[in-house]
């Protein structure tokens, strides 16, 4: 049976209905949201990470363990297990080697207009095994999660529609180049994290 890149890009439920209107509820307002940044070539040809609304437009709000809040480190801690036990059925279904940690956890906030235009997760300077999305809502326009594949009849795509709670998981690798297409209308909140 002919395997297809398709067939390496595996869903499930991670976070209940109750689970991603808290986290939604409790992230909403905060302070804390930044533009997203992107790794890129400075002048120097070092690289860097820098602000690009051209090439990523969106808000980041880090989930991490050294919190001052009770809350956040709780969250950082539930979707670190989760994130570690889904990237581990993965492998198993696949045959892959096992991850050994995680990268992160970002919440992200796309406004309308907000984008993510076609890249891959891994690269020299940042090894990653796999990419992990975890949507937070649906109640949006746009905003698909599209995966780009060479094909026969020349470039294919494939688009994941958002469901609150269904986290998404794929190879980090340069087969797996993906957007997050441009919000019509709402606001689309998703998590991302990234194994090792």
């Amino acid at each position: 049976m002919e395997m297809k890149l398709t067939d390496f890009i595996f869903t499930k439920e991670l976070l209940n209905p109750y689970q991603v209107s808290a986290m939604i509820r409790t992230y909403k307002d905060s302070p804390i949201w930044k533009y997203a940044k992107i790794i890129k070539d400075s002048t120097l040809k070092i690289k860097e990470e820098q602000v690009d609304l051209n090439e990523r437009n969106v808000c980041v709000h880090p989930l991490r363990a050294n919190s001052k809040s009770l809350t956040e480190i709780h969250w950082f801690n539930y979707m670190s297990k989760a994130i570690h036990n889904a990237c581990i059925e993965y492998a198993n279904i696949h045959g892959f080697q096992h991850p050994v940690s995680h990268e992160g956890i970002d919440i992200l906030r796309y406004e309308k207009g907000g984008f993510y235009k076609p890249h891959v997760d891994s690269s020299a300077d940042g090894f990653r095994k796999y990419s992990i999305v975890t949507f937070l809502n649906n109640d949006y326009e746009g905003g698909q999660l599209r995966f780009f594949f060479k094909g026969i009849n020349g470039e294919e795509y494939f688009d994941i529609q958002p469901e609150p709670g269904k986290c998404v998981i794929w190879p980090s690798t340069y087969l797996f180049m993906h957007a997050a297409l441009p919000v019509i209308e709402g606001t689309r909140y998703a998590m991302v994290s990234w194994c090792k």
